[in-house]
């Protein structure tokens, strides 16, 4: 019917839009080495390509996840810094121990989100970063809406946290190598300068 056809069409027209979006963002945060330009924006981005209501951004510290990054939070409370074992979270481990996103349609009937009474969100979604074949870290969803996050949604986030992963990664490597760099660099202006000092004592 005229009516489907119509649908079918707005719906490839809104997923070449995504796609093109995707790109587009794949291309930024990949343009972008300084890791923490990069924790500040990348939720921002995300939201161009998946509406959400807030979202979370939690790096792997040994056996824990951090909170790098928060947005869409309207309360004043600075989330940044929270922590929790990985393997005291049910929810975390299970991510960490399959690699896949966790989907939640309704939190209040869910055994794996500890939540308070006014929690009024109910869909969640969870994407795991993987650099290789390493989670990495998490990048955590949340709209008020029950079962907010369908297939499509959950399938263009993880092709955003994949290339948010290969960024995050590369931001880490060019850090690791300036430092060194900077070490390097001040060993050297000291070796000069003992030269130096030695060359003017035996004078």
């Amino acid at each position: 019917s005229a009516i489907s056809k119509a649908d079918l069409f707005k719906k490839s027209e809104v997923q070449s839009e995504r796609l093109s979006i995707l790109s587009d963002l794949s291309k930024s945060i990949s343009s972008t080495l300084n890791w923490d330009t990069l924790k500040e924006t990348l939720l921002i981005n995300l939201q161009k390509l998946v509406e959400y209501d807030t979202a979370t951004l939690w790096v792997k510290e040994n056996k824990n996840l951090k909170i790098v990054a928060t947005n869409g939070f309207n309360d004043l409370e600075n989330r940044e810094g929270i922590f929790v074992q990985i393997e005291d979270s049910e929810l975390f481990s299970k991510m960490f121990e399959t690699k896949k996103p966790v989907v939640i349609s309704d939190k209040r009937n869910s055994s794996l989100v500890p939540m308070n009474l006014e929690d009024r969100y109910c869909s969640w979604l969870g994407v795991p970063l993987i650099s290789k074949t390493d989670v990495i870290g998490v990048i955590a969803l949340e709209k008020k809406e029950e079962g907010y996050f369908s297939n499509e949604l959950v399938h263009l986030v993880e092709s955003f946290a994949t290339q948010a992963a290969i960024a995050l990664t590369n931001a880490d490597l060019y850090e690791e190598s300036s430092n060194r760099l900077n070490e390097l660099d001040e060993k050297t202006k000291k070796l000069d300068w003992l030269n130096q000092y030695s060359v003017e004592v035996t004078k």
